[in-house]
Order: structure tokens, then sequence, then C-alpha cells
């Protein structure tokens, strides 16, 4: 693993323009070597740390760092050897800008994944929900203006199986968390305006109250929590965009995006448990009279073609003239190939 770090003189304190190669390079150099060289009860607080290289220009200087192996160990040293070179004393004098970070990289990749399972499972959940309520053509349910652009070329079968592959995290948000009146609203005011003219006011009031605009998500499943899931969702998308972007994350990143991502995913999962519990039905199938019947039809296969078997048994297989069993045999095979599919009808 690989931490390059490019030292840069404060132009407060530059003599005129005067390159900083050689007072500056043994400085740098110096303020390195030290820190390398740390010792934390009797053991180096770096093992394992070395210098590769150093290069220089005329305004700055580029130090390059390894460390063999890579893991959460060694990404964590690379880290706290950057905070340790970073906070120093020595700050007064030189910029201290990372142009390569291994450590970085790796804590992006681990938070990566965890995103990952958080946005497959918030499809799963808007999935459960839509296709299970709506059916075909679900999507066009959703805001129209979502994903335009990229439904062109998709086919119908295509936006009913993965409709949600062609959204972003803000997509998310305006398609299923704006405010929207209900899709039967024409429905539901013609409902009203029937208990009205029977007198049934209660009833008709019941219907009214459904016509509130809510989050759109809210209309399939008044049971989610709406304003938890959009803040997670935010929450997820900032962390995403840092990382997409290739912002810098040090350990204390990492520990806090872990820690929140997790949470959220957890929150998830129980909200997918509720729909599956709530909206959808166990179907209890009995296969056992399938298994009899499959096991039979083995049984059967077997007892009519066990010379066959013993048959192969005795005549292993030979490509020496590029013949596999002689001619008897591949009529056995033929008639074991016709009843094993007159038997599978």
């Amino acid at each position: 693993m690989r931490l390059e770090l490019l030292f840069s003189v404060k132009e407060k304190l530059r003599e005129g323009n005067k390159s900083v190669l050689v007072k500056d390079t043994r400085n740098i150099t110096n303020i390195i070597e030290e820190r390398l060289n740390r010792l934390e009860n009797g053991k180096k607080c770096y093992k394992g740390i070395v210098i590769e290289d150093k290069l220089a220009m005329k305004h700055a200087i580029l130090f390059k760092f390894k460390i063999n192996g890579k893991s959460l160990d060694k990404a964590t040293l690379l880290d706290r050897f950057y905070k340790d070179i970073k906070d120093g004393e020595h700050r007064k004098e030189y910029h201290i800008t990372v142009v390569y970070s291994d450590s970085s990289l790796y804590f992006s990749e681990k938070l990566y994944k965890l995103i990952s399972k958080h946005e497959i499972m918030f499809r799963k959940l808007i999935y459960l929900l839509m296709i299970g309520a709506c059916g075909d053509n679900w999507y066009k349910i959703v805001d129209e203006n979502i994903a335009r652009d990229k439904r062109q070329d998709k086919t119908n079968q295509d936006l009913n199986e993965a409709f949600l592959s062609l959204l972003t995290y803000q997509d998310y948000i305006n398609g299923f968390f704006q405010l929207t009146y209900p899709n039967n609203l024409e429905e539901l005011m013609e409902e009203a305006k029937k208990e009205l003219d029977n007198n049934n006011k209660e009833k008709a009031m019941e219907k009214l109250q459904k016509i509130a605009r809510k989050p759109h998500i809210e209309h399939w499943y008044e049971n989610l929590k709406v304003d938890k899931l959009k803040e997670d969702l935010l929450t997820i998308q900032k962390i995403r965009n840092k990382i997409a972007h290739n912002h810098a994350i040090c350990l204390k990143d990492y520990k806090e995006y872990e820690k929140t991502i997790k949470a959220v995913i957890k929150r998830l999962e129980k909200e997918i448990e509720k729909v599956e519990k709530e909206k959808y039905r166990s179907l209890d199938i009995d296969i056992s009279g399938v298994d009899f019947v499959f096991l039979n039809k083995l049984s059967i296969l077997y007892k009519q073609f066990k010379p066959l078997r013993n048959y192969l048994t005795h005549h292993p297989y030979s490509d020496s003239n590029n013949k596999c069993y002689d001619e008897a045999s591949l009529l056995d095979i033929e008639d074991f190939l016709g009843l094993f599919k007159k038997n599978n009808h």
C-alpha cells in the first residue's frame, strides 16, 4: 500500500523566488525520519512504512511511502502516519497535499460495498410495494420526468423488471418521497360523494381523509417510517457522493460512515420484513406427491437398465479408435433415453 505526499513552502516564508530543493528537502526528510523512527513502549510506531522515493520541482517536494500488504491494519497505520505528519509543528512552514493514498482508497472500497447493499435493499422495498400493488407498467405511476432520458432505448419488459437500476439517489427522493395525491383520487371523490348522497357522513369523511397529500410511497403502504427512510436516503447520498468523487476518507470518517450505513441497512431490513409479513402471504405447497412420483420413475428406470449399468462398469470409456461403446451398447442407450422421455411427459 502506498501514500504520496507533496510538500510546498508557504509563500510568506519563501525567500524571494528561490527554489525549495536543498534546505527544505533536508528539513522535511528529517521530520519524516523522526516520525518513522518514533518509539512507543519500545516499539516502532510505524513499523513497516518506508520511504520509497522522493522527487522535487522548483516549489514542491514529493515523498512516496509504502508498506507491504493490503489490510485494514495496514490502511490504519498509513492513515495514522499521515495524520502524524499533517499535525506536526512544521505545518507552520509547509502545505502538505495528499496526491495518492491507498488507505483512503481501501476505506472507500469497503464503504462502497455497504452503500451498494443499501441501494439493493432499497430497490427491493420499492419493487415489493409497487409491483405487488400495481403489476404491469407499475413504473408509469412514478413521476414521468424521472429517468425519461434514460428510458428511450429500453423495452417495456426492461422497464417493468429493472426500472430502478436507471435511477440515482436523487431520483429515488424525487420519485418516491414527493407529496402527491393518491392515484385513485377521482375514484375516492366519487365514493365520498355517493356516501354523502346517502347521508353517510362518517363514511364520506373516511373517504375524504384518504385524499390527503402524502409522500408518494406512503400511498402504497401507510405503515412505513417514511420520514426516516427519506432522511436515511439523504445521509447515504452524501456519503456516496464523497466516495464517488474520491474525497479523502480517513480512519475516523470510515468508522463513522460504516456505523451509519450499517444502522441504515438494519432499519431498512426491518421495513422490508414488515412489508413481506403484512403485504404478502406464504404459499404452502405440498410437494411430497411430486417427490414420490419422481423417485418412483427413477426406481423403474434403474431396474430396467441395470444390465446397461453393469455393461458400462465393465467396459470403461476409451477414445483410442474414436468409439465410446460397441453397437449394442449404443442401442441400449437410445432405448434408455427414449424410455426416460416417455416417463417424463
